[in-house]
């Protein structure tokens, strides 16, 4: 099975999805089964399915990040401190869904660990 999920900050959600002929039919009726638990028993999904964010949100986050890293920069701190220091700002800021990883690959990304 092969899929693909397409999300232009426009509130819908594309999923497009490949699977052997053979198999569509249960497949459908397992997406059905599980329309139906979430509608009937856990409303917090669908809330939390519909907060998937815009292109704009991105930008916002990687501004953050760069931004908290050059209020850190001048204190010369190694750099998983930094990283962490500039993830925990992020959570206060409102991006609580940003990982160490996600701070050190944007950080690396932007050059920001280059030697002087």
């Amino acid at each position: 099975m092969k899929y693909s999920i397409e999300n232009k900050g426009t509130g819908v959600v594309m999923f497009r999805v490949f699977v052997p002929e053979g198999m569509a039919g249960s497949f459908l009726e397992f997406i059905n089964r599980k329309q139906h638990e979430i509608i009937n028993n856990d409303a917090t999904l669908i809330k939390q399915l519909s907060q998937l964010k815009g292109e704009n949100y991105f930008i916002k986050k990687q501004q953050a990040i760069l931004d908290s890293f050059r209020e850190l920069q001048p204190l010369d701190l190694p750099k998983n401190s930094i990283i962490s220091e500039v993830n925990k700002k992020l959570k206060v800021l409102g991006f609580a869904d940003t990982s160490f990883d996600q701070v050190s690959m944007i950080l690396t990304k932007n050059k920001c660990f280059r030697s002087k």
